[in-house]
């Protein structure tokens, strides 16, 4: 799962690096789905380019080596993927009535504070809130407050009819979204995952590591990195797969 910022009338999944980067496991037979967040600024390999970060593959090869890039990383084989750009999420928060999260801490981003506790977004507000990453935790408290926007949609979209709900979404993100689904394995999926899928029981993670600067093949300058521990990866993706 991508999330990108595109420029408006240009293509959405080129020459763009994704803020946002997911891997979303849905286990058939027990029913349960399990996300895990890769930081953007993960370092890895980039095959025929060198030690870089992972949200760099998108803008060089595309989506197919995007995906590419985070099998190897993870080392997990993806089935599909779902690109989504910034207009596609405020589309996508409105056309479900604005969305009610629990802000951890206060905070204000240009003439828009938001308080503590339960607040209700409408889409421009949701996408601000999920964008923010001033708060001492940087990124990692973005990609908290990403999470808990993939929560809340699930939790408004929760009570729709699948088919006429699943139509009713696509349009409003007509011209945002890129996915190699289509809309009848969509509404297949998400039948199939309705009753035991939802806000509550969806379990989320991140995977951690520790913020260092390195040098960049690409940009041929210093960067600043996630330095994510093979450890670390392995017990991420042993989580998300549900492996013992």
């Amino acid at each position: 799962l991508m999330g990108v910022d595109a420029r408006p009338g240009e293509p959405i999944d080129v020459e763009v690096r994704p803020d946002t980067l997911a891997v979303l496991h849905l286990n058939g037979e027990t029913g349960s789905c399990r996300m895990l967040s890769v930081p953007r600024d993960t370092r890895t390999e980039l095959p025929g380019y060198g030690l870089s970060k992972v949200n760099h593959a998108l803008a060089i090869g595309g989506i197919p080596y995007q995906a590419l890039v985070t099998q190897n990383l993870l080392g997990v084989e993806i089935d599909h993927y779902g690109l989504i750009d910034f207009s596609g999420i405020e589309g996508l928060v409105d056309a479900v009535g604005g969305v009610t999260v629990d802000n951890g801490q206060a905070f204000t981003v240009g003439s828009t504070t938001f308080n503590a506790g339960p607040i209700n977004l409408d889409g421009e507000e949701a996408l601000v809130y999920a964008r923010y990453r001033g708060g001492a935790d940087g990124d990692f408290g973005r990609i908290d407050r990403q999470q808990q926007i993939v929560r809340a949609l699930i939790s408004q979209t929760s009570g729709m009819d699948v088919v006429t709900g699943a139509y009713r979404l696509l349009g409003a993100v007509e011209g945002h979204v890129k996915t190699d689904l289509a809309v009848t394995d969509m509404i297949t999926l998400a039948n199939s995952f309705r009753a035991s899928c939802n806000e509550a029981t969806l379990e989320v993670d991140t995977l951690d590591g520790i913020v260092a600067t390195y040098p960049d093949p690409l940009l041929n300058m210093n960067l600043s990195y996630v330095v994510v521990d093979p450890a670390e990866i392995e017990r991420k993706v042993t989580w998300l797969l549900e492996n013992p």
